[in-house]
This record gives structure tokens, sequence and C-alpha cells, in this order.
């Protein structure tokens, strides 16, 4: 199997979610003066590319170190919706690729909006898949969703209901 790196670069100036710090990466020792080359990393675990596990979400919820390594990989399909011109996606969108999900651990759903991502336009506007559709994916037998996007739900959400239908264990 070929396994495909998606992330970002972490670096001082990647984009996190709106009130979260930034993250700070300091030179603490370099190879002229200490003899060896050392970083201080400091942020938030879900600055940049991340994954979440129940724990973010569900009170009691699955740790990522109670995970398997094989829980985060396998076959994944990519469905391109970089050319919707509505900001929510359901189920009509999604069902065309249903045999294609069926055969996948993995849906990444591609809308191009990882371009914004050092921009203000990354916090806003950007598609979001409707409470059905996320219900509707729940039903695979899925290991989890990719988004390039900023958050799996709207930002200003304060229930965070896409989050709890993929992140509430059965």
């Amino acid at each position: 199997m070929k396994i495909i790196d998606l992330s970002h670069p972490l670096d001082n100036t990647t984009p996190v979610y709106p009130g979260d710090e930034p993250p700070v990466i300091t030179q603490e020792s370099t190879m002229e003066k200490q003899g060896y080359s050392e970083k201080h990393l400091s942020f938030c675990i879900h600055a940049g590319t991340h994954l979440d596990v129940p724990a973010h979400m569900i009170h009691g919820g699955k740790t990522i170190d109670s995970f398997d390594i094989s829980s985060f990989t396998g076959r994944a399909c990519c469905i391109d919706i970089s050319r919707l011109s509505y900001d929510t996606i359901d189920i009509s969108t999604l069902s065309p690729y249903k045999e294609i999900i069926e055969r996948t651990d993995f849906v990444i759903l591609h809308s191009g909006w990882h371009m914004y991502s050092w921009s203000d336009s990354y916090f806003t506007g950007y598609p979001v898949l409707s409470h059905d559709a996320a219900e509707w994916l729940t039903g695979f037998s899925l290991k989890g969703i990719g988004i390039d996007m900023i958050s799996i739900d709207s930002v200003g959400t304060t229930d965070y209901r896409n989050h709890k239908i993929f992140l509430t264990e059965t």
C-alpha cells in the first residue's frame, strides 16, 4: 500500500482555529554554540494538519494513545467538491460515490479551501457537511473523514454537532 502524507508544514505562521494560540517554534540550541541542534515547540494539538479523536469532544472518549497505529492507515477515496456553488455538502453530493465509499477506509473531501489557509478567508464561508450527510457517512465502516477546511463544523458553532456525530463511539 502506498501511504501519502497529507500534512502541511508546521511553523510560526500555521493557521489555527479562531481563539487558539498560534504555534511558537524557537531555536533553543545550535551546532555552533552547544554542539547540537534543538528546537522548542509550543502549540495547540489542533494546529495545522491534525486529527480529532473522541476525547476531543466526548467526555471519557478514547484518546489518541489508545488507538492502534493501523487506525490511521488504509484505503482512501478523494471526493472533489471544489466545484460546489453552495456551502453545504449534502447526501445528494456524496451519494454518487456510495460504492467507492463502501470499499474504502477514509473519505477525503477536497474542497480546494486549503488554498485560503494563510488568509482570513480560511475561517468563513467554507463548505460544511449537513448533519444528515455526516450521519449518512457514519453508516459506512470508515476509519475517518478528511477535510481541507479549518473544521468539520462551521466556525462559531456552539454545539459541534458534526464533531459529535463522527466522534461518538458506538
